[in-house]
């Protein structure tokens, strides 16, 4: 089934020593483009959150918010400061500060609560290596649920945009057979505006080579013919609907195919030379925009 974009999804978890709350949500996008804000000193974590998130999205601008908790009785004990990267920081940033000074530079006062963000300053001193690895496998295995929640969200919205779409697609066929039903209509009213035309130059033309002017005659008829463009207008409806019953991350097929249909229907009113048929074709165009927006949310 094709799926949305837009997609959101929550869970919360804990074992003995932390407590966890996790965020999914996605918008649209061209790409995919994955953000996520998790605990640095889980080793690995992001890695395999991304890997999944991989595994299970397609497309769409995805950010992953996971946010981790102690428990208010460990909290100074679960986390401490790491010594040796604190000094090699501070002799960094004497460094830095002595090059500012050597070279005419005044850098801003350092704050210890801005050593405190640094990645690797605090880190999980207390907890044995397998605690954390249980803590990983156990936030890995929390946030399954949430994947789910998530994928259910966006199948959702898919399916109300392809039943949308399916609509359109439906106001646009009817649309064509408008146009096919006009054809004839208005073959009549390009030869009578032809022999219209052919009788003005007649009259004020003292030469007449009867070839030349046949030829003329054929080009326009095959510069103003549409029956092209209502054709492969009916071979890209029989393609979307083949898409959205197939399934699966079909936007940039159907953005393209959107492409398409926007350039037969300005032909189509470009050749129109009568009312009716241009009128339609300015419908088609305003139902062929209304559905490009909608597919700009499929995945």
């Amino acid at each position: 089934m094709a799926q949305s974009m837009t997609g959101f999804g929550a869970v919360t978890g804990e074992n003995q020593t932390h407590s966890w709350a996790a965020e999914l949500r996605s918008v649209n996008g061209k790409g995919l483009d994955i953000k996520i804000r998790a605990p640095d000193w889980i080793d690995g974590l992001e890695t395999a959150v991304r890997a999944r998130l991989k595994q299970l999205i397609k497309r769409g601008n995805v950010t992953l918010t996971i946010k981790l908790h102690s428990d208010e009785n460990d909290q100074d004990r679960s986390l401490s400061i790491d010594q040796d990267i604190l000094i090699k920081t501070l002799n960094n940033i004497t460094k830095i500060e002595q090059y500012g000074m050597d070279h005419g530079i005044s850098f801003a006062p350092s704050k210890a609560a801005d050593l405190l963000t640094l990645k690797g300053i605090m880190g999980n001193k207390i907890l044995s290596k397998d605690a954390l690895e249980t803590l990983f496998n156990e936030i890995l295995t929390s946030l399954e649920p949430l994947y789910d929640t998530f994928l259910k969200s966006r199948s959702s919205e898919g399916k109300q945009l392809v039943d949308l779409l399916i609509s359109q697609l439906d106001a646009l066929k009817v649309q064509l057979e408008n146009a096919k039903i006009l054809l004839d209509a208005r073959n009549d009213h390009m030869r009578s505006l032809l022999k219209t035309q052919l009788a003005k130059i007649l009259e004020n033309s003292t030469q007449f080579d009867s070839q030349r002017m046949a030829q003329e005659v054929a080009l326009i008829f095959v510069k103003s013919d549409v029956t092209e463009e209502l054709d492969r207008l009916a071979i890209h409806i029989q393609a979307a609907f083949d898409l959205m019953n197939a399934g699966g991350a079909i936007g940039r097929r159907m953005e393209f195919l959107m492409q398409e249909f926007n350039r037969e229907a300005n032909t189509l009113c470009a050749k129109a030379q009568y009312s009716e048929l241009t009128s339609i074709g300015l419908e088609m165009k305003v139902i062929i925009d209304q559905m490009r927006e909608q597919v700009q949310n499929l995945e």
